[in-house]
């Protein structure tokens, strides 16, 4: 009864078939009758695959434990698009924790032990862009610090015969030079430029 890994529900967001429809509405009508059932009934229900009585709580904790086993198991975090059903669904339910936790939406944001189990599973950040934004200002120090200049594009044009080390300083050159063309047009944030003039020790764009 269980479709991709979860329980199908009427607003699911990720498979508005039919299919998936019919199953949302034959679970919550038997969460409904659940007085009148037989306990033979119940326990055939309970043996579902998925199937739970109260399936916000659960399927909201099952979440959070896929998310962190989709980060263990590809090293990063589920996003959109993707032509995998399992990753957009995460991705969906990690963007909406995210609103409900700014203000945004119809329903009250997680609880303080929701937030706080949510900062314990591998991979989340409330901030996900802005965490990124500071792992690469990081990076930039860090390289600058053991090489005393700033990072440079390889003269090698072919990727494949870059080293990883070489790699990882010509995507840092580029990261660097998107930065300098976003402030020559007025975009980048004000901040952001400080801290990385305080690294280079000069203006970005001198």
């Amino acid at each position: 009864m269980s479709v991709n890994g979860h329980m199908p529900k009427k607003n699911d967001r990720v498979l508005q078939d039919t299919e998936t429809l019919r199953l949302a509405n034959f679970a919550a009508g038997q969460r409904r009758r659940r007085s009148g059932l037989s306990p033979e009934q119940e326990a055939a229900l309970e043996a579902i695959p998925g199937f739970a009585w109260s399936p916000g709580p659960d399927a909201w904790n099952a979440n959070v434990q896929d998310f962190g086993t989709f980060f263990l198991e590809h090293k990063k975090v589920p996003t959109t698009p993707s032509a995998d059903p399992r990753e957009v669904r995460l991705a969906v339910w990690a963007g909406e924790q995210r609103a409900l936790r700014r203000g945004n939406g119809t329903r009250n944001p997680p609880s303080a032990e929701r937030q706080a189990q949510l900062e314990n599973v591998p991979g989340w950040e409330w901030e996900p862009v802005a965490h990124k934004l500071n792992a690469r200002v990081e990076e930039l120090a860090a390289f600058i610090t053991r090489e005393g200049r700033p990072p440079r594009r390889p003269k090698s044009p072919s990727r494949a015969s870059l080293s990883a080390t070489q790699f990882a300083e010509s995507s840092l050159s580029t990261w660097l030079s998107n930065q300098r063309q976003r402030e020559r047009q007025g975009k980048l944030d004000s901040e952001l430029r400080a801290r990385i003039e305080r690294i280079l020790g000069k203006p970005l764009n001198p």
